[in-house]
């Protein structure tokens, strides 16, 4: 929740350049990307591609990934353009994905979440041994991959603090379950995952360690990974020696060289989180969920997009009451001008935050005047099965704590 990112979170390689990005909400934008957005908005007008009317505003469902959008086809508009269709056929027209739905493959441990790594990021751990059937089934294997992500992006992300996840592939096994009349669907499975991440998914993975790679699999794996891609894929020789220096042990199960007991499959889901990530221990007393207290706009953030003056307040004013870095804070009050906007840096505030936030919400339900219609159809999430939560401490996070029903809604 009070994770504050180093420019090594934020831009790849910790040095702040173009087209290097790693976080993109509720924080200051660079004047090229800015621009970017600008020309984005109006190939929207220009060409009606994405909304029917040709408005220059971005849809509801895309408006927070734009930039992380233009950023994957390189700040080409067109391609981005492309992307945003895509993106609206493999997201849009799939959620929302009913955890019952689900659920028996969540129950296989063929893809979790376990921990965070140093930096409070999610880790997903996939594990080949135990997709089972799923490699014969494509639409089910991405409706999986789809319900599994969205979650991180529901319940694990905190905009302008944590907005990536790793990834552990696990291959261990996976020869004997996986055999060579398999594996032209495994290739062409594997693949349409991996279109998945990279179109709809862009921007959010950091690095990819793969363990235990049989040889049968080394060139059905390295073929679905695209080739700008490749410098985030490690192969480590020790595993448990190389994951040491990303994860705290309490993080990691036995495996991987952490000290939280291996998983049965069906033990995976709900996924599991612990406190603790970045080194610090919990603060007494402060032991339960806060999820219960987050609202739409702690979950969703704000893209800082400047390139339309006449509707900066529509982010601008939320953002004021909003969980804020000091760098972000500091960004926003040089913008607006007027009383300095305070940074975010311990529970109590984090709180009172959130209860201004909701206050406000409240009452612009009550006039009716809370955003588009297509954003008003689109419901807060249902609390999934109980996680193993993290407490709220420097590196926690706000998670859900019931054991109702899962629908989850784009954000």
């Amino acid at each position: 929740i009070l994770f504050e990112p180093t420019l090594a979170e934020i831009f790849q390689g910790g040095v702040q350049s173009f087209a290097t990005r790693q976080i993109f909400l509720n924080t200051p934008l660079s004047s090229d990307e800015v621009a970017k957005l600008g020309e984005l908005h109006a190939a929207l007008r220009d060409e009606a591609l994405v909304t029917e009317q040709g408005d220059e505003e971005f849809p509801p469902y895309v408006g927070l990934h734009a930039l992380r959008l233009l950023q994957q086809r390189k700040f080409n508009v067109k391609k981005a353009l492309e992307l945003i269709l895509i993106h609206l056929e493999e997201r849009a027209r799939r959620l929302p994905i009913s955890e019952k739905d689900v659920l028996s493959d969540l129950k296989k441990g063929f893809m979790y979440w376990h921990g965070r790594d140093k930096k409070c990021r999610p880790c997903l751990v996939i594990r080949i041994e135990n997709m089972g059937d799923m490699n014969l089934h494509k639409d089910r294997a991405v409706r999986l991959v789809i319900f599994v992500l969205e979650y991180a992006l529901r319940y694990a992300m905190v905009p302008g603090r944590v907005e990536n996840w790793v990834v552990i592939l696990d291959l261990a096994n996976a020869s004997k379950v996986v055999s060579m009349f398999h594996l032209a669907g495994l290739a062409s499975t594997a693949k349409v995952i991996a279109t998945t991440l990279e179109s709809v998914y862009c921007g959010r993975m950091v690095w990819m360690k793969i363990l235990n790679m049989p040889s049968i699999m080394r060139k059905v794996i390295e073929s679905c990974i695209p080739t700008e891609k490749k410098k985030k894929v490690q192969f480590p020789a020790n595993a448990a020696a190389d994951l040491a220096e990303h994860f705290e042990p309490n993080q990691l199960e036995t495996r991987y060289g952490g000290i939280q007991p291996n998983l049965a499959p069906s033990a995976t889901y709900p996924f599991h989180f612990f406190p603790g990530a970045c080194g610090s221990s919990p603060t007494a007393g402060q032991e339960k969920s806060l999820h219960g207290l987050t609202n739409r706009t702690f979950h969703e953030g704000k893209l800082w997009d400047t390139s339309m003056p006449g509707k900066n307040r529509h982010w601008m004013d939320p953002m004021q009451c909003t969980s804020l870095t000091p760098a972000s804070a500091e960004a926003l009050t040089s913008m607006i001008g007027g009383e300095p906007v305070k940074p975010c840096c311990d529970i109590a505030n984090w709180i009172r935050l959130l209860q201004e936030s909701q206050a406000v919400e409240h009452k612009k339900v009550s006039v009716g005047t809370v955003g588009t219609v297509a954003e008003a159809a689109q419901p807060e999430a249902a609390q999934p099965e109980a996680t193993r939560e993290e407490s709220p401490d420097k590196d926690a996070e706000a998670d859900p704590d019931g054991d109702s029903e899962s629908d989850l809604v784009m954000v």
